[in-house]
């Protein structure tokens, strides 16, 4: 067992792991927002970095919610709340996407905000999976 998680230090490790995701998130669907030609480099991160935050902190106001669905702790519990918090994350980042570029089709901007957010999640979860099984 790793006894430094069990000190005041390991606050700062979640603080650290949770800047390192947001950094990989920014990136990872900035340049998804420069590959569906939504943007150009400089507001596609900065889109992207908007809607995350967003995203994050309607994360952090849902989460009481979302984890008495499936408290149990099942598998099955577990994949549901991954789902709902895709599919937070995707209406809350698509929706603030439409009112950033207001003059790109719609069905484009919630195609990019559909990949991006399968990328994110795909490459979080296998960053996380990494990381937890070092433990």
């Amino acid at each position: 067992m790793k006894l430094f998680l069990l000190d005041g230090g390991g606050a700062f490790l979640y603080v650290g792991i949770l800047i390192i995701f947001m950094v990989v998130t920014i990136l990872i669907e900035g340049v998804v927002l420069i590959l569906f030609k939504i943007e150009k480099a400089g507001k596609a991160f900065l889109y992207s970095l908007i809607v995350n935050l967003a995203s994050l902190g309607m994360g952090y106001i849902t989460l009481p919610l979302i984890r008495q669905i499936g408290s149990d702790y099942t598998n099955s519990g577990q994949v549901i709340r991954w789902i709902i918090v895709f599919a937070i994350t995707v209406l809350v980042e698509g929706f603030l996407l439409i009112l950033l570029t207001k003059k790109k089709p719609h069905e484009k901007v919630w195609l990019a905000t559909v990949v991006m957010n399968l990328l994110s999640y795909a490459i979080l979860i296998l960053l996380f999976r990494g990381y937890a099984l070092s433990y």
